[in-house]
């Protein structure tokens, strides 16, 4: 389909229609000498301060024109400043946009009595696409959702591929072939923005008759009587009446923001309300691009999979993939020349842990895109500091399969990615101030009043559409199922998809931060008259140690239940079919085993720095000399027997797994669950993305090293 036509000026601002009135008196204008200069109408244009920066306008004055974007597609723009709506939608966004769009074809409303409002100049909220990058003019870069995944967002495949006509094409391949997960892509196959969905739902609209309004961030809402005219105040000083329905598709910081200012009949928004709105919290997401003029990553045959490098706030963290960004080749065999951008970070948590370096980088704004180039100190600063780390991390910390993948010395290595920082790169910073976000995505910290939270102001007719509220959150998905269930329950507007949608199980996201702890304690496995069947793809972790379920959402292994499609390493998944769990240490902590069907796909169990969730003080780096541990687990008792401290010198064994017990410094900070009176994990294991040692001795009974486990990965 094709894009909407981009602006051919940088000029901004709003353009306001003004009656210029005579203001003389009558007399003074006999027999109507006047009448045609009284009525004359004149455009002027108003200029606004307000919204995120013109990014485009913004690199063009700083940087060489290769490393700044096109503009984005534009609309039609609507000129009034106090349009009468009988549906007014506030934010352009996927689910917001199709909801109209549905709307609009059961003819719920016409295509002039709708107004989309939007904060921005772009439509897609947080999906977000700079195309025409690089020298040629001929990359994307996705900074924000990017990648459908049939199994788990089918709904949003089916508008792509079916409802819009939009190709897509393989992001991730299946372990056992097929394709996993996808991506949009133009009709060569070359990627091209995933925020083409959104913008080809807002052509519909336009050419429906739609009115938008761009740079209209909305501030308060107010209702005389319950389910009237709402009257819409936004920053620029415009009012708009939404005559029947507003559609709010907005996250919830910016929806917290607006209700807060709001006045609503019957006593405005209950304290039920407000409890119900804040059952969410939002996560901190950073991503990163690289641009090479040289993809030295496909030189090493490095076309897939990801990479991983633990870092802090002096040291920049990798945590990437290489099949994730966009490259392009030229010529063929010895001849073949490819450039693109390589994504080195795709990090996120709650507390923004992992976007501690990039924080200082970022443009103090309310964009979320920072341009950063080689053409001022401070960028040449980060990019041969981020150089430096992808060096760093290909040469010496690359797992092993990895490297037999490579093939080639440390030295071909070095040789292949070259000493030349690349000249420019795109960093995503989705925080609580990126203006119409307030986080990259949600999830859920109490799941009691979560029908509430899903229909917060239904009473009003302002209906909240968005991911946060969502049986999916993180994906567009979400907000398109809430989508079609306030359709359904306040329209009369059937689904259109010839499938019936999968109910997710919901999970509570991470409530806690993690506390300073002291005092390590280890000890060994088996706990006497606890069986295992016979099996390996058991396993023992500790309670709270975060298992990546297959939907992307994540649940504490303790919660897990047969049935559930648990992520297993690189891009498989596995049906756990049987759940145990048992006490140690008098009970005052569990360890919880899975089983995996036989189908599930190839990967190994891991233990890492990361995965088993545990303090932060339990992340420092073991010893270097310390021995490398492996995780058996055939046909074995998860013990608790006390083992001996590991010295410096001394060997272990190597098929042995162990754990380690620490005790929480302070009571008060203990949650009230029994579980996290002592919190457990396992010793560093090998695994495929750390190269971690043991750091402490083990002891016990010897097992058989085991095949390939199952398991998830951070």
């Amino acid at each position: 389909m094709p894009r909407a036509a981009a602006p051919t000026g940088g000029k901004r601002g709003l353009s306001a229609v003004l009656s210029v009135f005579c203001l003389a008196v009558l007399s003074s204008c006999p027999g109507g000498a006047y009448a045609q200069q009284c009525s004359e109408t004149v455009e002027i244009e108003v200029p606004y301060v307000g919204g995120p920066p013109d990014v485009v306008a913004e690199c063009l004055a700083k940087y060489p024109k290769d490393y700044c974007p096109t503009p984005f597609p534009t609309f039609p723009v609507s000129k009034e400043m106090s349009p009468t709506c009988d549906i007014a939608l506030v934010g352009a966004g996927t689910g917001g946009l199709y909801m109209a769009l549905r709307l609009i074809e059961e003819k719920k409303v016409t295509g002039a009595g709708l107004c989309v409002f939007e904060a921005t100049e772009r439509v897609g909220g947080r999906i977000y696409s700079l195309r025409g990058m690089g020298p040629d003019k001929d990359l994307s870069v996705d900074i924000g959702g990017y990648r459908t995944w049939p199994r788990f967002t089918p709904v949003t495949h089916e508008l792509i591929t079916k409802k819009l006509g939009i190709p897509m094409g393989c992001y991730e391949n299946e372990l056992e072939g097929g394709c996993l997960k996808y991506n949009i892509v133009d009709k060569d196959g070359s990627k091209d923005g995933f925020a083409s969905m959104p913008e080809a739902l807002m052509k519909k609209l336009s050419d429906a008759g739609a009115r938008w309004f761009p740079l209209f961030e909305l501030e308060s809402m107010k209702q005389e009587a319950a389910k009237g005219a709402t009257e819409l105040t936004f920053k620029n000083g415009a009012k708009a009446t939404a005559k029947a329905h507003v559609i709010l598709n907005i996250p919830q910081r910016p929806l917290l923001k607006i209700v807060r200012a709001s006045s609503l009949p019957e006593g405005g928004v209950s304290e039920s309300t407000y409890r119900a709105l804040h059952t969410v919290q939002t996560e901190i997401v950073t991503k990163l691009y690289m641009y090479y003029p040289d993809a030295w990553w496909y030189n090493l045959n490095l076309t897939q999979g990801d990479m991983n490098f633990e870092g802090d706030a002096t040291k920049m963290l990798l945590q990437g993939r290489y099949h994730d960004g966009h490259v392009k080749c030229k010529g063929e065999g010895s001849d073949k020349k490819c450039h693109g951008f390589l994504m080195t970070v795709y990090a996120h948590d709650y507390a923004g842990e992992k976007a501690m370096y990039f924080r200082r980088f970022q443009s103090q704004r309310g964009e979320a895109t920072t341009i950063i180039s080689d053409t001022d100190p401070e960028g040449a600063l980060f990019l041969k500091h981020a150089h430096s780390r992808i060096v760093d991390y290909h040469v010496y910390n690359m797992p092993d399969d990895v490297k037999a993948k490579v093939g080639k010395s440390q030295f071909e290595i070095t040789q292949a990615i070259g000493s030349q920082p690349p000249p420019f790169a795109v960093l995503g910073t989705w925080g609580t101030a990126t203006l119409g976000a307030g986080g990259g995505w949600h999830g859920w910290t109490d799941l009691t009043y979560k029908g509430d939270a899903m229909k917060p102001l239904n009473s009003y007719n302002i209906h909240v559409v968005n991911e946060a509220y969502s049986n999916v959150q993180g994906w567009a998905e979400g907000a398109l199922q809430l989508a079609d269930t306030v359709l359904k329950e306040k329209f009369g507007v059937s689904s259109p998809w010839p499938f019936d949608v999968p109910e997710v199980r919901q999970i509570v996201r991470q409530t806690n931060v993690e506390v300073k702890c002291a005092d390590d304690v280890e000890v060994d496995t088996n706990p006497p008259g606890t069986e295992v069947a016979e099996d390996d793809a058991h396993l023992c972790f500790v309670a709270g140690t975060p298992v990546h379920m297959a939907d992307g959402s994540v649940k504490n292994i303790e919660d897990v239940v047969v049935g559930d499609i648990v992520k297993t390493g690189g891009a498989g998944a596995g049906k756990v079919t049987a759940a145990l769990k048992h006490a140690v240490d008098g009970g005052k902590a569990e360890l919880a085993v899975l089983r995996l069907g036989d189908d599930a796909a190839a990967g190994e169990i891991v233990g890492s720095r990361t995965h088993p969730g545990s303090p932060a003080c339990l992340r420092r780096p073991p010893p270097a000399s310390a021995p490398r541990v492996t995780t058996p687990s055939r046909g074995r008792r998860c013990t608790a027997r006390r083992a001996p401290r590991w010295r410096p010198g001394r060997s272990t064994s190597s098929s042995t797994w162990k754990w380690t017990a620490t005790r929480q410094a302070s009571p008060s900070t203990r949650t009230s669950s029994a579980l996290r009176a002592s919190t457990w994990r396992p010793a560093w294991a090998t695994t495929r993305s750390s190269t971690a040692a043991s750091p402490a001795r083990t002891s016990g009974r010897r097992r058989r090293p085991s095949r390939l486990r199952r398991t998830t990965t951070p």
